[in-house]
């Protein structure tokens, strides 16, 4: 493989990893300032007690009705058989709440253990003869539900042991869950694909424009190589912060190594104001940025051609994004790992 070809490669991968980073932080804050996962949970729950169908989209959770429960002591009144707001004020489930009592829930995960722990407790509140009794009374109050359906098919079976009640419910749930998980995947992917195109409008971080610069530019390369060999040579990357924020913040700063080479346009231009330690994207909303914007996506006596292409570069960079930072990670490991072996 040409030396040169393969330092581009290395080059968009590390852009690609920068952008990704930015992309999965921005999502990150807007999930935890939505509480998308909490709500995403808790439909998921309602479809398996009541047999609603919420679709579980980004559009329906966030455009549809929320149906957490309110965070509230067990035994407290408010909760009917059979419904979420009991399920929520179970011990097992209410402890892992940390909002205020009165509050809406923020949960965001129940494992598979302290579901069945909880249903073991709503269990104990029915009558019966004994465990299999009770869990038959529990039957009953959510039949016709995918719940109701494991609990007359299998909890009463094995809730002649405490124990095998416990596990046949976290394997089910789990199971349950995964579906979940699943859907929720392929939404992030979408989301983040969305992201990416909106952040790569911004920084003009256009796949083909970058590559057509780092195949030309040998300075341009070499920044990347280097910034390459250095992430290689770590385990998590240079923005592992825990913090969303300080994650978004760390891959800023990677952006600006190059922006400030000449790889990235918004610029401040020749504006005599800005300050030349910030680096030049971060001069939002300036008349040099909005014109250095302008310029950069559509600039004049541009062929039709050339604004398909530069879409398409667009995209490209958006697609990029929505395989996460870790893929390109790796990938950057794997393309300098292959460049030290030449």
């Amino acid at each position: 493989m040409d030396s040169v070809v393969l330092e581009v490669g290395i080059g968009l991968a590390v852009v690609f990893f920068i952008v990704a980073t930015l992309v999965s932080a921005v999502h990150q804050m807007a999930t935890r300032l939505l509480n998308t996962r909490s709500k995403a949970l808790w439909a998921r729950l309602d479809e398996l007690l009541t047999g609603q169908d919420h679709e579980l989209g980004y559009p329906s959770i966030l455009g549809g009705d929320d149906v957490r429960p309110v965070h509230r002591n067990p035994g407290e009144d408010g909760a009917g058989p059979g419904t979420l707001q009991e399920l929520a004020q179970t011990g097992a489930i209410g402890g892992l709440d940390y909002v205020g009592l009165g509050r809406t829930t923020k949960v965001h995960h129940i494992p598979g253990r302290v579901f069945a722990t909880a249903l073991a407790e709503l269990a104990e509140s029915r009558e019966g003869d004994g465990l299999p009794g009770k869990v038959e009374t529990l039957a009953q109050d959510y039949a016709g539900t995918p719940l109701g359906e494991f609990l007359r098919s299998t909890g009463v079976r094995t809730a002649d042991r405490v124990e095998g009640f416990l596990d046949a419910t976290d394997r089910w749930f789990d199971a349950q869950m995964e579906v979940l998980t699943l859907t929720y995947r392929r939404n992030v992917k979408a989301v983040l694909a969305v992201v990416g195109l909106i952040v790569a409008l911004v920084f003009n971080v256009n796949a083909f424009t970058i590559g057509a610069a780092l195949l030309h530019n040998g300075d341009l390369r070499a920044t990347a190589v280097t910034f390459a060999a250095d992430l290689a040579a770590s385990d998590v990357g240079p923005c592992a912060a825990a913090d969303d924020a300080e994650r978004f913040a760390c891959a800023q700063g990677e952006l600006a190594t190059f922006a400030n080479a000449g790889l990235l346009l918004p610029s401040s231009g020749d504006d005599p104001e800005a300050d030349p330690a910030v680096p030049r994207f971060t001069v939002m909303f300036s008349g040099a940025y909005w014109e250095a914007f302008g310029a950069a996506h559509w600039p004049p006596h541009m062929s039709f051609w050339g604004h398909l292409l530069s879409v398409t570069g667009l995209l490209v960079t958006a697609a990029a994004a929505s395989l996460g930072g870790p893929f390109w990670f790796d990938l950057v490991k794997r393309l300098t790992g292959l460049r030290k072996a030449r």
